[in-house]
Parts: structure tokens; sequence; C-alpha cells
């Protein structure tokens, strides 16, 4: 008999958590053990065209922030769980663990596992409550080590990120101008604006681009753009599916991060054999070291984009390194396989 497993996640927006859910779904549809399904709160909804294209098991409640409708949302997961004999409910990221602490009470026997999929809560009251709800969990996941926090529980499994690995294999021609990119939702966390100053030093010595794609509010980095008279230089594209293909047609993937979890970009650039400058936040130094890729403080960042310009056969080297890594250590189906592992076992 298989072990049916709810994954709870607060949206389906383009982000790295919400990636990761879909490429183990995809690959938990062909499990002879597991038997997944998710459930989505919020109306972010941009990846939900590709939980349904790959036919997941997938329902989106559009939960508005009223307590009334929480009390819903509670209720009609409490309907799914029971019609569906769930035995594990795996949270993703803090609003969902805390809807499902409230279900592990209405449902005792139930397993709860939580990724919180960043070390930055953003709030200490959200640290706290993360905290206070650790009795409720019989086990939290980390990607490394390096990610553990106080409010995490003693009991944990690190469990890293993986990608479909054949998504991001291609042949295409680079860009004419060099181009760096930057991948992720537009967020705090992601330090596009520090990105926008480096490129106006660098706009003073060299001819390039910088591609920022994400969704988001794009308003403050527009301007900022406008302000600095960089429109020749940075282009801010939003939201977009072809991913891979922008990786390959560039030259150097940028991520001056000031908090992360385990960006899946990262993974997708190492496939695509794109070398990478990067912050030491999250699991990223876990991954990450000087012989495949380039660890910046934020302090060097700009002089680490100017030193690929100029030796650019160096840093392919470094992406070739990383290239084999990612290959050996951080596929999707790694990742399924621990988790499968993890959930039987929770089960015993």
């Amino acid at each position: 008999m298989k072990l049916n497993v709810l994954h709870l996640i607060s949206g389906l927006g383009q982000g790295g958590a919400e990636q990761v859910l879909l490429d183990i779904s995809i690959k938990f549809k062909k499990n002879r053990y597991i038997k997944s399904s998710v459930i989505s709160f919020s109306d972010e909804i941009t990846l939900l065209p590709m939980f349904k294209k790959n036919d997941i098991d997938i329902s989106v409640l559009y939960t508005k922030k009223s307590l009334l409708d929480f009390i819903k949302t509670i209720h009609k997961v409490s309907l799914y769980i029971q019609k569906n004999e769930i035995n594990i409910i795996h949270a993703h990221m803090s609003h969902s663990i805390i809807i499902a602490a409230i279900l592990k009470m209405r449902f005792p026997k139930i397993k709860v596992v939580f990724t919180s999929h960043s070390i930055n809560l953003e709030s200490k009251l959200r640290e706290a409550i993360i905290f206070l709800l650790k009795p409720f969990r019989a086990i939290d996941i980390l990607f490394s080590q390096n990610m553990y926090r106080w409010f995490n529980k003693y009991k944990y499994k690190t469990v890293p990120n993986g990608i479909i690995v054949e998504n991001f294999e291609m042949e295409t021609e680079k860009f004419e101008k060099f181009t760096f990119i930057a991948v992720g939702n537009i967020k705090e966390a992601k330090n596009y604006p520090f990105l926008i100053d480096c490129c106006k030093e660098l706009s003073e010595k060299f001819d390039f681009q910088l591609l920022i794609v994400g969704a988001g509010d794009q308003t403050r980095l527009q301007e900022q753009v406008q302000k600095l008279k960089l429109a020749k230089y940075v282009q801010i594209l939003g939201y977009k599916n072809n991913i891979a293909q922008l990786l390959s047609q560039s030259h150097c993937l940028v991520m001056p991060s000031l908090w992360e979890g385990m960006p899946i970009v990262m993974l997708e650039a190492g496939v695509t054999k794109l070398p990478i400058i990067s912050t030491k936040v999250g699991s990223i130094p876990d991954i990450l070291d000087d012989t495949c890729a380039y660890l910046s403080d934020l302090d060097n960042f700009l002089k680490n984009m100017a030193y690929i310009m100029k030796n650019y056969e160096e840093s392919k080297i470094k992406a070739e390194k990383f290239n084999k890594k990612v290959k050996e250590k951080y596929t999707i189906d790694k990742t399924v396989k621990a988790l499968e592992d993890l959930y039987k076992n929770l089960i015993k």
C-alpha cells in the first residue's frame, strides 16, 4: 500500500521552492511507494499551468487574509485529509507549517515534515512561532548543516535540492554582448538594487548587459535604472518561462543575495556550464567553492564581475567543474530517493 503524502505550500509563484515541489511531484507520479498531492493557499498561480500540464494532483484554495478564510482553509484541508487517507503532511515555508500544526492536532497520527527553504524567516515573531511549533513536527528538512537555526528541530535530515538535469542541457549561441544574468523573484533577499549600482560603475569601463529575470513589482528597480541612466545596460524582464535558454545564452550568473536557502538557479546554471558569482549565504558555501565558482563578499562583488569579463576562459574551467558536481550530487532523482526514504522511515 502506498503512503499518501500531502504537500502544503503558500503559493505557486516563480520561486525555487515552488519549482522543486513541481519537479518532485512529477517524479513521485511514477513512484511505487509514495502517492503525492499538493495544496496551495494563495492566489500566486504562475506555475499552476505546469502542475496541471504534468497531471499533478493539486488544489488551489485562494485563501484570503481573514480569520474566516483561514478557518475555511483548515476545514477544506481536513476534508481532503480524511478523503485521501493522508499519512504525512510535508509543509513548505512558514505559513504552511502553521496550518500543518493545527491539522496535526485534528489528526494526531499524521506525521508532519517541515522545509523552511530559507535561513531567514524575515521576522523574529515568525521564528518564535516556528520554534513553538517544534513539538508538532516529526522532522525538519535542511538543505545542509549550515542551514540549522535555533528554531529548527534537533532532529533534522539534510536533503539537498535537485533539478531535472535534462531540462537544462541545450546548445545555443551566447548573446553577442557579455551578459550577466540574475534570476529570482524581485524581493529584498535578492539584493537587485545593489547589483544595479554595480552596473553603474562597470558601465564606465565595459560594454555588457545585465538581465534581471523574476516576478514581482519592478517599479523601484526601473526607477533606479532610469535615474542612473542604465537603460543600455540593464533589462528587467519580469517572469519568463524560458530560463534554461536565457542561462545558456548568458555569460555569468550573479547572485548578490542577502540570504538564501539553496537556490535552484545555481544548479540550473551549473548544468548550462555558466560561471557563477555568489555571496556566501545559506547553503551556497556548502555547494560552491573557489574551485568551481567565485564566492564573494558584497565589498568584492564588483571586482569579481570585472575580473570575469577580463578572464572568461578561467571562469569557464570553473563552470565545467561545477557542471560535473551538479550531475553527480544534485539531481532530482537523488532528492526524491532521499525523501522517499525519509517518508518511509517516519511510518515504520
